[in-house]
């Protein structure tokens, strides 16, 4: 399933060439795209706490012999998590990438928990629901018309 963009589209529409445009836009509207959403920090919270991942926060901060700056980064993401202060993030958020990132030089998480967690914004969708509404014949022909 593409991931959804402008060119996942097009190339949608380029792929139904040969049909009508009405035919193409019933397909369209029935087919599956992976659209990203922001990662609920709730979600987030319950797989972290599955995956022990907020334990090992707390670990590496009470620990003296670790590094400050570690012990500085699990301290305020445990806090964050515990406390519910953490907001929902767009999964293109370069700062919470770079925090995940940290995490894992820290050893608090994993590259797959970091992966797994990106992975949450990805949702499953029709055409229509993407769009908001059903695309129709003329949405089809203006598209095609960029295309060429």
């Amino acid at each position: 399933m593409p991931l959804v963009t402008s060119a996942a589209l097009k190339e949608a529409v380029a792929a139904r060439a040969l049909l009508k445009p009405e035919a193409a836009a019933v397909e369209i509207n029935r087919m599956k795209f992976i659209a990203r959403r922001p990662v609920r920090a709730l979600a987030v919270t319950k797989l972290w706490m599955q995956r022990m991942i907020l334990a090992h926060c707390w670990v590496i901060a009470s620990d003296p012999a670790a590094p400050f700056a570690a012990r500085l980064l699990c301290k305020s993401t445990y806090d964050a998590m515990t406390l519910g202060t953490l907001e929902d993030f767009e999964p293109d958020d370069a700062k919470m990438d770079a925090q995940f990132r940290a995490l894992i030089s820290a050893g608090a998480m994993t590259e797959q928990d970091r992966i797994d967690t990106l992975a949450m914004s990805d949702v499953e969708v029709t055409g229509s629901e993407l769009f908001g509404r059903l695309l129709d014949e003329t949405d089809v022909k203006n598209i095609r018309a960029e295309i060429i």
